[in-house]
């Protein structure tokens, strides 16, 4: 869960090799779906409305905070 009233996420992966995938959806809305899909490493701003549900699924280390 990523609360507060955020619009946009910052996320970082490192020390990955594989995909990183996150999806969220607004828990207002319902509204949303895949934000980042890359594989190894990945630093930037995506649009997110907070509170949200977050899945991610990745190997090695990552964030994501209300930007």
């Amino acid at each position: 869960m990523l609360g507060g009233n955020a619009t946009k996420a910052k996320i970082t992966h490192s020390k990955g090799s594989s995909n990183l995938v996150i999806q969220a959806y607004s828990l207002e809305t319902g509204e949303g779906g895949l934000l980042v899909n890359e594989i190894g490493g990945y630093s930037g701003t995506r649009p997110l409305q907070a509170p949200a549900l977050v899945e991610v699924t990745a190997d090695g280390k990552w964030t994501i905070s209300p930007a």
